[in-house]
């Protein structure tokens, strides 16, 4: 297909084919870049970031990813209390989470690290990823300002913890 103008698709929107010609690579090891899936591909670390970065440039969004977001639900809430030493309210808030939740279908699972926030990090990142849980609910606060950029739906420690849960699942 050489001399062939790349065209975007339908909806305007960057495809494969047009990050792998501007990456300057094959469409497939743009997929598995892209979709995180290497597999028995190898790809230098320089071509990777090329990779992603023209994705980014492009306004590239995978099927997968688009459809993982739209149709993947694990129905589990993430509770954080990490770094939640003595809180008076954690009993509190937990009954009022596990209210809202089990009305809603939902279950929760509470996380506590002990050993450090960053273990923490890697753990939430990882279940958020691979679609483990939907929401993230961070009674401690100590997780804010990193895993409010990786997820959606995320709720922070503060007032009316278990009304903005009841909102948040009502928007899945």
């Amino acid at each position: 297909m050489s001399g062939a103008s790349v065209q975007k698709g339908n909806s305007g929107k960057a495809t494969l084919r047009d990050v792998a010609e501007a990456a300057d690579c094959s469409i497939a090891l743009a997929s598995h870049v892209l979709n995180k899936s290497y597999g028995n591909i190898s790809c230098t670390p320089e071509m990777l970031a090329k990779i992603e970065r023209v994705a980014e440039e492009l306004g590239y969004a995978s099927m997968r990813s688009k459809h993982l977001a739209q149709s993947a639900r694990s129905y589990c809430i993430g509770v954080n209390i990490v770094g939640l030493e003595h809180n008076a309210e954690l009993s509190k808030n937990l009954a009022e989470l596990e209210h809202v939740a089990i009305a809603a279908g939902y279950s929760l699972m509470v996380f506590g690290f002990s050993a450090s926030i960053d273990e923490a990090l890697v753990f939430f990142e990882k279940k958020i990823k691979k679609s483990q849980i939907d929401i993230l609910v961070d009674l401690s606060g100590s997780l804010e300002q990193k895993l409010s950029t990786l997820v959606d739906k995320y709720i922070s420690a503060g007032l009316d913890i278990a009304s903005r849960c009841k909102k948040a699942i009502a928007s899945l």
